[in-house]
């Protein structure tokens, strides 16, 4: 069989409820965006080999974005780490850590009023 385009079918049939990797794509006008992991256009898989573009679906389709850092970033846990500069906390510990003096209740206040 070849290629067919289906010209505004409902959206109740078979073909615009399961997921299209046959010769039958449907063609559907929209007003608005359409919802997809990813589109081609002019284009139907020159998409999935670009590796600086994430590749993958949504929902049945598949999960998540992978492909080079994407898939990295996807399947790892990424965890946040804060390194203070030395001088930094240097000269604002004295502020911050007991024992605490005027200037400390000073900015206290000021950060609590109203």
């Amino acid at each position: 069989m070849g290629p067919v385009a289906v010209l505004d079918p409902p959206a109740d049939c078979a073909l615009m409820r399961e997921e299209i990797f046959g010769p039958l794509p449907p063609i559907v006008p929209y007003d608005g965006g359409v919802e997809s992991a990813m589109a081609a256009v002019n284009d139907c898989m020159l998409h999935q080999p670009q590796h600086g573009l994430p590749f993958g679906g949504i929902g049945p389709s598949g999960m998540g974005a992978y492909h080079g850092r994407h898939g990295f970033d996807r399947f790892s846990h990424l965890k946040g780490v804060y390194l203070q500069h030395p001088l930094v906390g240097a000269v604002f510990d004295r502020w911050v850590r007991p024992p605490y003096g005027a200037f400390s209740a000073r900015l206290l206040r000021w950060m609590l009023r109203r």
